[in-house]
């Protein structure tokens, strides 16, 4: 006699089989969509930013960053006045669409409402770090694209990135035919405000900020050229070595070079 069908017993492991492949593989498809989500909302906040400082520098009729009134009153950095900071979020805010800012003291520490900020660790999984440290002396403030950008600019006499590395003139910028020469800021982007990760190289990324107002991400060519102080040729020490597959130096900063020299994906 022919037997039809499966036994309950036969079943239930086959079951179980679909469930122990399934919890394997869900969240690699999860997070997977997430990083593209979270590298598409990036572009779009990068695009927005830069659109607003090359706005100020063109409608001020100005050469450069330095000499628009957003930074007239110079460095704001953590031990500049509320007022100091006040005046640049104010000025900033004509040409970027924000809905709020915080000018406070720990501003970003405060933003996170005691949230851990991750870190990446070498192999791309996030470690606890304490990665606010890093810039929780600038100003934050929110999009009306749900992402918040923190920002820390710099006087005209300063004209150095805050990991040190001198800037030379005939530094060109391989992405924009342009010279990074001058510093007058750092940006901080999170893709999605206080939505988790919270993590660099995730949803947490780092850019310096050319005279000109385009954003240049940490650990690109670019910037790589311009900490390492070697003329026309990035510096292979400070480029690829910071989110190389198995080494992620620096808590992952330099992911944010790689994902844009990789056409803005998420490929570590």
């Amino acid at each position: 006699m022919k037997k039809y069908g499966f036994t309950l017993s036969e079943l239930l492991v086959t079951i179980t089989v679909i469930g122990v492949i399934a919890s394997l593989t869900i969240p690699n498809i999860v997070s997977n969509e997430q990083n593209k989500i979270n590298a598409t909302r990036l572009q779009t906040s990068v695009q927005s930013v830069e659109q607003a400082l090359t706005n100020i520098v063109a409608m001020q009729n100005a050469d450069s960053l330095f000499e628009t009134t957003p930074w007239s009153n110079g460095r704001i950095t953590n031990a500049s006045s509320d007022s100091n900071k006040r005046h640049f979020a104010n000025e900033l805010t004509k040409y970027l669409s924000v809905i709020s800012y915080d000018v406070g003291t720990n501003a970003p520490a405060n933003f996170y409402s005691g949230k851990t900020v991750y870190g990446l660790d070498d192999n791309g999984g996030r470690k606890k770090a304490n990665v606010i440290d890093q810039f929780n002396n600038c100003i934050v403030l929110n999009t009306t694209q749900g992402a918040t950008i923190f920002i820390r600019a710099f006087d005209k006499s300063d004209t150095r990135a805050t990991g040190g590395g001198d800037i030379i003139s005939d530094n060109v910028a391989f992405s924009r035919q342009t010279s990074l020469n001058a510093n007058p800021a750092d940006i901080f982007i999170d893709v999605n405000g206080k939505e988790g990760p919270n993590t660099v190289g995730r949803d947490l990324f780092h850019f310096y900020v050319g005279a000109e107002g385009i954003l240049y991400p940490f650990g690109g060519k670019d910037v790589a050229n311009y900490e390492g102080d070697t003329g026309q040729d990035w510096s292979s020490s400070t480029y690829g070595s910071r989110c190389t597959d198995g080494s992620k130096g620096n808590n992952g900063w330099g992911c944010t070079g790689r994902l844009i020299d990789e056409g803005y994906k998420i490929n570590y």
